[in-house]
């Protein structure tokens, strides 16, 4: 009920800003708010606009995995916002554009514009609608089951909320409604970190040295440059992350370009820029403190970082007093953070469309259908996303978001950095098949060399395009460009080497998938000459040819590799370990292995030393409960399910930073399919 009456309170708030910052709206004033935004509210509000309902819940759990390398990224976004604020603002405000994809219009021509609007519209709505749905999860998880309120009605009850205190007002209302929910947002962030310092017992002080001390707390990584979270890779991607998503992002730029003037405008992208470092800061720390809370109960540490946050929550009744509204400050967070980006994505949308999409900027009774519609798009992508319910696809949606805003960076470099002209009739091909090219070069890296590309794969995708650009306003024959990208994209190669992983990717969930968070069931070594060591069911430890393996089972393989290992001495201590039975309970120390337990006993560097440790086992689902399986299994042998012990499991090694998960090498059931 408390949760309840806040929401009621918190829209109700929302709505009657809407209502009073509306009173006279216009298109004018739904697309740039009359150019009379204060430049302090503006930056403020955007801290909230700029965190979603997943960054609230990610933020946290990134500790557990990269410590706080993720401070690297957010120090490249204030050099980031330095070159939006003094190289893309100028621009902007001396053409006087209210969508800025018009700057392409005017520099490269009508399909270049087309294809900077089309691309922001595809991955806006897309991104948003993965967001938004993250975020009605929670929702109905935390607060409208228990009200016995449908998952339909929770997503169009959010929706409708978002067009009624926006439809009229637009991007001026948003200003308002930004400063309150980054309020709101900012608020529950730093209450929740006080609440776990009172379960921890700690002072201010205290708690800050506890967070310094502590391993997790490791910002800079230079060391090791293959390492994603290599210092250089993450400043620079972090600059040009900022560029593209900000920059040349119709939805983020929208409300910067409400401020009086140009110089009220730098202020603000330099003030919020540097925002980012202190409240990143804090979501970090609130990791750091909430693995510390859970290691200090003899609480297993969830596989999943996102988890980390909304598991503290669920153990909220171990918090006596604070526990009746510590779940209501946890989705007014996520409210608050969800609604600040997704009521600025609906708002950007439509501005595009009717501007750069009809041309028809005047047109207000168009503008208010558009508007509704998005709504409406949006809550159709929600219940998509639902109804398919795969993690799986929710990554491939990120992965093609991520892919389209590359093409924006180049059309963009290219206007501002070059005084050619373009083939406008061919940009849209280069756009589309720059992202493609960069596609088949990240599958090549990590094929041919292991490399996983990061961040630093949107710089070569806007390279690409620029590159495309180039070579299409001078070559006589732009097909030949269009024919050699298509030929880098289909050309691709598989190769196993000796000491290399396969990864089994199961087709439906079982037993084992059910409590490890992943679609991994099993792990085998490839030996070299078509066979692998693998522990099995049955037979333990066997020397298996690739085609029984291949044949035995449906799914896919994916090729794993572990960085920085001795190949020889690994297979060396695999293979010494033939004849071993099958270890059916996984259990530590029993003189048995199952397969993860093989390749973490296996893997050594040239010293000798394992570069794999054991984490504590789970065997509970995603409601947090031991299955009626596991259960039974130990009761028949006389044991209590051996939750939190030290071991591994196939799902969780291959997300380990020491793995590098490769390419697609083969798929299981060859047998079968070709029958």
């Amino acid at each position: 009920m408390i949760v309840l009456l806040s929401l009621l309170v918190y829209f109700l708030v929302l709505l009657a800003m809407g209502r009073w910052t509306s009173r006279q709206g216009s298109n004018e004033t739904f697309f740039r708010g009359e150019r009379k935004s204060p430049w302090r509210m503006v930056a403020f509000g955007m801290v909230g606009a700029s965190i979603s309902g997943v960054t609230f819940l990610s933020v946290p759990g990134m500790v557990l995995g990269s410590g706080m390398a993720y401070l690297q990224l957010c120090l490249g976004f204030i050099l980031g916002y330095l070159a939006v604020a003094f190289v893309l603002l100028p621009v902007y405000y001396r053409l006087n554009l209210t969508s800025i994809y018009a700057y392409l219009g005017d520099r490269l021509g009508g399909r270049s514009y087309l294809t900077g609007a089309g691309f922001f519209l595809l991955s806006k709505m897309i991104g948003t609608a993965v967001k938004f749905y993250v975020a009605c999860i929670v929702l109905q998880q935390f607060v409208m089951d228990d009200a016995g309120v449908p998952f339909i009605v929770t997503v169009c009850g959010m929706v409708l909320l978002i067009w009624l205190y926006t439809n009229r007002g637009g991007v001026r209302t948003l200003v308002f409604t930004d400063t309150l929910q980054t309020l709101c947002l900012l608020a529950t962030l730093l209450l929740i970190i006080c609440l776990v310092m009172q379960q921890m017992g700690l002072s201010l002080g205290e708690a800050v040295s506890a967070v310094a001390g502590d391993g997790r707390s490791r910002i800079f990584v230079f060391d090791d440059w293959e390492s994603r979270q290599n210092f250089w890779k993450q400043l620079l991607s972090g600059a040009f992350i900022v560029v593209v998503m900000t920059g040349l992002d119709q939805d983020m730029m929208q409300k910067n370009l409400t401020c009086r003037s140009l110089g009220e405008a730098q202020k603000n992208m330099c003030s919020y820029g540097v925002a980012f470092v202190p409240v990143n800061l804090l979501f970090l720390s609130l990791g750091v403190l909430l693995a510390q809370h859970f290691e200090s109960r003899g609480i297993a540490l969830p596989t999943q970082g996102d988890l980390l946050l909304p598991m503290f929550v669920q153990d909220a009744g171990g918090l006596s007093g604070y526990s009746s509204f510590l779940i209501p400050l946890f989705t007014l967070g996520i409210v608050a953070s969800s609604f600040s980006s997704a009521d600025s994505a609906l708002t950007a949308l439509t501005t595009s469309y009717c501007i750069d999409i009809r041309r028809r900027p005047q047109d207000e009774r168009l503008r208010r259908r558009t508007h509704a519609a998005m709504c409406v798009l949006l809550a159709a992508c929600i219940f998509v996303i639902q109804t398919v319910n795969s993690t799986s696809l929710i990554d491939a949606i990120y992965t093609i978001v991520s892919y389209t805003y590359g093409p924006l960076l180049g059309l963009f470099a290219y206007g501002l950095f070059t005084h050619r002209q373009v083939n406008d009739r061919l940009v849209p091909f280069v756009c589309v098949l720059s992202p493609l090219a960069c596609f088949a070069v990240d599958v090549l890296a990590q094929r041919l060399a292991g490399y996983h590309w990061g961040y630093e794969l949107l710089l070569l995708n806007g390279l690409f395009t620029f590159v495309g650009l180039w070579l299409v306003g001078w070559m006589k024959r732009p097909m030949a460009l269009i024919s050699l990208l298509m030929l880098i994209c289909c050309t691709s190669c598989s190769t196993l080497r000796s000491g290399d992983l396969l990864f089994h990717i199961v087709e439906q969930p079982n037993h084992i998938t059910s409590v490890t968070s992943g679609k991994t069931d099993h792990v085998a070594i490839y030996l070299g000459n078509d066979a692998v060591v693998e522990a099995i069911p049955g037979r333990g430890v066997v020397v298996t040819p690739m085609d029984t393996l291949l044949q035995r089972e449906s799914g896919c393989y994916v090729r794993g590799r572990v960085k920085g290992a001795d190949r020889r001495r690994s297979l060396q201590r695999a293979l010494a370990c033939l004849g071993q039975p099958y270890d059916s309970l996984f259990l530590p120390d029993n003189k048995a292995m199952y397969c993860s337990e093989l390749v973490v006993q296996s893997f050594t560097d040239r010293h000798g030393r394992l570069l794999l440790e054991q984490v504590p086992m789970t065997f509970t689902d995603s409601t947090g409960r031991i299955p009626p399986y596991w259960l039974q299994l130990y009761a028949r042998h006389g044991m209590e399910v051996p939750q939190g012990k030290p071991g591994s499991n196939p799902s969780e090694l291959s997300r380990r930073q020491g793995v590098v998960i490769s390419s697609l090498a083969y798929f299981g059931g060859r047998k079968k399919r070709k029958e």
